[in-house]
């Protein structure tokens, strides 16, 4: 599962997008796959690379996991943007965040909405 499995930007990593990520790592996926932005995220799993902001990072991104609240999608959209590589996969767990609206946000990139729940914490 590993070899085809992306290098994966997880940008705000709270409950869901941590239980997703640890749900990763008990998979087999390697922790040096996944790089997090996230200003307040506690304790990672050792060997992925934290951030706390996103002028620490250097390189762009074929696959994202937009992980922040809804809410603040509008407002650091553009902070994202730059980020991403031509036609990533940008997949959102933001909830009431229509396709359309990502869409605007991210020109371009390929869209997918999950809707993760309480099994994905638990494994």
């Amino acid at each position: 599962m590993t070899g085809n499995f992306p290098k994966l930007l997880i940008f705000g990593c709270g409950n869901m997008g941590g239980a997703m990520l640890r749900g990763w790592i008990a998979a087999g996926v390697a922790p040096e796959r996944f790089v997090v932005v996230d200003p307040a995220s506690p304790e990672l799993p050792e060997g992925v690379a934290l951030y706390r902001s996103k002028v620490e990072v250097e390189e762009t991104f074929g696959a994202i996991l937009l992980g922040i609240k809804p809410q603040m999608l509008s407002s650091l959209a553009p902070d994202i943007v730059p980020l991403l590589a031509r036609g990533a996969l940008v997949v959102s767990i933001l909830a009431g965040s229509p396709t359309v609206a990502l869409s605007s946000y991210f020109t371009g990139a390929r869209i997918v909405r999950l809707m993760p729940n309480l099994a994905a914490a638990i494994g």
